[in-house]
């Protein structure tokens, strides 16, 4: 049999931000669970609408709700999850699609879990 080597790597594109804190945390188990049993541990790629103070034609356009990034961070640290990078970036730095206008803010994480 065949083991594939090798850290593991999954992502996690605009999930967080469409579901709710429920949804959230079934979202993190199943990383944890899929990233914490590989050999080497390995890494989540997220991404999400973060909270910008007025209302962002993106993220009622996708159908999105906006989060705070602490937030986020805290339920992947009690999950046992490392950050290893976290920043916000606007929507003249990241070409998303035409319906984001300037202001659109994104954050982006990434996340380890160790064996």
């Amino acid at each position: 049999m065949n083991s594939a080597t090798g850290r593991k790597v999954l992502t996690a594109r605009n999930i967080a931000d469409a579901t709710d804190k429920v949804g959230r945390a079934y979202l993190w188990r199943a990383c944890e669970m899929m990233l914490r049993g590989s050999g080497e541990g390995g890494r989540l790629y997220a991404e999400l609408a973060v909270t910008r103070g007025e209302d962002d034609p993106f993220v009622r356009a996708n159908h999105l709700r906006t989060l705070s990034l602490g937030l986020v961070v805290k339920e992947l640290k009690d999950r046992g999850a490392t950050v290893v990078h976290r920043e916000v970036v606007t929507g003249d730095s990241t070409e998303q699609s035409p319906e984001v206008t300037t202001g659109h803010r994104t954050g982006r994480l990434v996340v380890e879990w160790q064996r």
